[in-house]
């Protein structure tokens, strides 16, 4: 298997580096954004805010931090130091030099308007989706449709190590849930959110209805659409609009929703392997999810707006 899996949105993230004094990019948790990034510009720097040393230097002391990690620099997972953005802005405009720092997050929810109101003219944001049927097909990595979908996107799955697929997203899910969830401080009670997640799975491409959803999780309509707008800034699930030529029935009419990578579907539909996904009943819902995540990472790569939509009749 291939260490490095080279991605189609790099040409757009060496074009933004020509033009911007910082690139932003925004992705799930493993998706590749490190790996990609250290790969087409090893002469970078690299600080992981992920490291409790590391991200204590940046809040406390970021000269000394930019002394330590000095430009061109890679910052890894912005989210947890989003006050160090300021100084880049500062740095940038005195320094009025483009391609100089390569940012990556996890989180667009709060981070994003953190981006936006610091390094607004500054900043290009692209977003990186797991790997596509495009970019596997590249290194000759083409499989049966249904150990693709189970099997999934993520890159780390295609190191050649030995790894237990349903194991490793046991453990996803608990990552987000415990460490990703727990400190946004959004979310009271985890085992509702947890719950809300697998019946979340269970209605992948269908209209999204919070008011029967609310019955079966115990929380209030409201509640069940802001914990979509939190699964939607961490990059788990995207909803897709109905099509009206009126744009506030777009924003007012029921969305669809979709996963962002099938095998966390799968894994949250509680299917341990490819034979059981292929006499599933959510088979259909997990093609059609296939489907619409492949058009999604296609416009995503090329830094195409996502503008996607559903017909409803």
């Amino acid at each position: 298997m291939q260490d490095v899996i080279a991605r189609k949105i790099e040409p757009q993230i060496e074009s933004a580096l020509e033009q911007y004094p910082a690139v932003t990019i925004y992705g799930p948790r493993q998706a590749g954004k490190t790996t990609l990034l250290q790969h087409i510009h090893p002469e970078f720097s690299y600080a992981n805010l992920e490291h409790p040393m590391t991200r204590l230097l940046a809040a406390s002391d970021p000269d000394e931090f930019f002394t330590r990690f000095p430009d061109p620099v890679i910052i890894d997972e912005i989210q947890r130091v989003p006050e160090l953005l300021s100084t880049i802005q500062v740095r940038s405009d005195k320094r009025q030099k483009t391609g100089q720092y390569l940012i990556t997050g996890g989180r667009q929810l709060s981070l994003r308007s953190s981006v936006v109101q610091s390094l607004a003219g500054r900043t290009a944001i692209l977003h990186l989706l797991p790997l596509s049927l495009e970019e596997l097909e590249t290194v000759s990595l083409e499989f049966p449709r249904d150990i693709q979908m189970f099997s999934c996107f993520l890159p780390y799955l295609y190191t050649g190590k030995s790894i237990n697929v349903f194991d490793y997203y046991e453990n996803y899910v608990s990552t987000y849930i415990d460490k990703d969830i727990s400190s946004m401080n959004a979310v009271h009670n985890l085992l509702h959110f947890e719950k809300f997640l697998h019946l979340l799975a269970g209605r992948t491409g269908q209209i999204v209805n919070y008011s029967s959803l609310a019955n079966e999780v115990g929380v209030s309509s409201t509640t069940l659409a802001q914990w979509t707008s939190i699964l939607e800034a961490s990059h788990i699930v995207f909803t897709l609009r109905p099509w009206f030529s009126s744009y506030s029935k777009q924003m007012i009419k029921s969305p669809k929703v979709y996963f962002c990578d099938t095998g966390l579907l799968v894994h949250l539909l509680g299917i341990q392997d490819p034979n059981q996904l292929t006499f599933s009943p959510f088979l259909g819902q997990v093609f059609e999810n296939l489907v619409v995540l492949e058009v999604l990472k296609a416009r995503l790569n090329r830094n195409l707006p996502p503008e996607l939509f559903f017909f409803r009749t």
